[in-house]
């Protein structure tokens, strides 16, 4: 069985577009039994995450896919949730696309088994001595400063280290997605039905593909010295993923991106490759299982 996967095609941005059109004819000219979009294939705006699923309607195998975070940036009075749980699914069907986060798909004697994932903040740099109220809020205390809407998390307090003060990045999620939990207990909502779908996987297959769009290991983080990446590495994802995969033997191949860097790494029985598309340089990975 041959599987060709990417992530993070970004086709809502402009730069992305072009690079993203020239992956889809490389991948359909490749050819093969499964292809997968892990994450990031488009943002709020949904008909342009049709326009890219169409962009691989002549692909002949079975597709598959999962939502990232920028999937489920939603406008003013929107909801992230049902955007997640209806809106893309049916996005997905009518481009023959199967949405992985809402049920395994069964192929010979692979079964795959996807997560969005998302984040609880355990991978933020506790070096930092950043606050978590400002993970919470995705701003950095040094941009909460010149920010007026989030100058409520520096007022009354003194808990700031220098270091902490004088980093200025945002989470953008921090606009663009509307939950009515805390993140926290998004990821633990979803590691949980992962989880319950791997078991399913595993009474019926001999090998289980795990397909996430954020890091499912710590070892897959940016080792950086930049303070906004390190800062950002707070929302790179959570183990609760990888944990569900090592629990799993039948797992052995995890595809994930997000991070925008190329990567594998083998944790236990799990060999984890980040495609690493970049929003100009995009990258597709074959498999043969």
């Amino acid at each position: 069985m041959r599987v060709l996967a990417t992530a993070d095609l970004h086709y809502d941005v402009w730069r992305s577009r072009r690079p993203a059109e020239q992956l889809a004819r490389r991948m359909l000219a490749a050819g093969g039994d499964v292809l997968i979009l892990a994450g990031d294939t488009a943002g709020i705006d949904t008909e342009k995450l049709a326009q890219c699923l169409h962009l691989f309607a002549h692909f002949t195998g079975r597709k598959l896919l999962v939502p990232g975070n920028h999937c489920i940036w939603v406008g003013p009075c929107q909801s992230s949730w049902d955007k997640y749980q209806n809106i893309l699914p049916r996005v997905a069907a009518e481009h023959s696309f199967e949405y992985l986060d809402r049920q395994p798909a069964l192929q010979d004697h692979v079964a795959f088994v996807g997560t969005m994932g998302w984040y609880d903040y355990s991978y933020r740099d506790q070096s930092l001595a950043i606050p978590q109220r400002f993970y919470t809020h995705k701003v950095a205390p040094g941009a909460a400063a010149r920010l007026p809407c989030y100058q409520h998390l520096l007022d009354g307090y003194s808990d700031l280290s220098p270091q902490a003060a004088s980093i200025t990045a945002r989470w953008m999620d921090g606009q663009w997605v509307k939950w009515t939990f805390l993140d926290p207990q998004v990821t633990r909502l979803l590691a949980d039905r992962f989880a319950e779908h791997l078991r399913w996987a595993a009474d019926r297959a001999q090998t289980i593909v795990a397909v996430t769009h954020h890091l499912p290991f710590a070892r897959m983080l940016k080792k950086t010295g930049r303070p906004a990446w390190r800062f950002a590495n707070a929302f790179m994802g959570s183990e609760l993923f990888g944990q569900a995969m090592l629990d799993q033997p039948k797992c052995r191949l995890a595809i994930c991106g997000h991070s925008h860097r190329a990567d594998e790494v083998v944790v236990g029985h799990v060999h984890c490759v980040n495609i690493g598309s970049t929003y100009r340089h995009k990258r597709f990975t074959a498999f043969d299982i």
